[in-house]
């Protein structure tokens, strides 16, 4: 009788271990940002633009373009203190057959992550516009 009640008590001690082991396995442990860039000439969303999200000094980061509501969304495996970039092309045509001129205008933000939240950042796009040039290779 008492083994039985050992073999009892040790199969729900145990059952009771894998329920929490397998509960733990479902934890989310990712760090959730949200990035709108808005116009601030406009006040609107800007599409298309181009976020790049990283840590002051390392290579952890993400990058990548906004839908059409203006978010770009990403995650990290851990909570940081993120530096966001964003650039809005404004007009990108060749001026000349060996040359191509790059008008776009840039905003900057930074945002702390906390771990297993989602945390919404807004960059705000200037109204300065910053012109880059870069000579075409003939034959490209």
């Amino acid at each position: 009788m008492k083994k039985k009640g050992l073999i009892v008590s040790g199969v729900l001690f145990f059952s009771i271990l894998g329920v929490g082991a397998l509960h733990s396995c479902d934890k989310d442990t990712y760090s959730y940002l949200d990035v709108t860039v808005i116009d601030q000439s406009t006040g609107t969303a800007v599409p298309n633009a181009f976020v790049t999200v990283s840590a002051n000094g390392s290579s952890v980061g993400a990058a990548g373009v906004t839908d059409e509501k203006g978010v770009f969304s990403t995650k990290f495996a851990a909570p940081a203190v993120f530096d966001i970039d964003a650039r809005m092309t404004v007009i990108d045509t060749p001026a000349y057959p060996l040359e191509q001129w790059y008008l776009h205008r840039d905003g900057s933000s930074s945002v702390r992550l906390k771990d297993s939240e989602t945390v919404s950042a807004t960059v705000y796009i200037g109204e300065t516009v910053t012109y880059e040039h870069y000579p075409t290779i003939p034959g490209r």
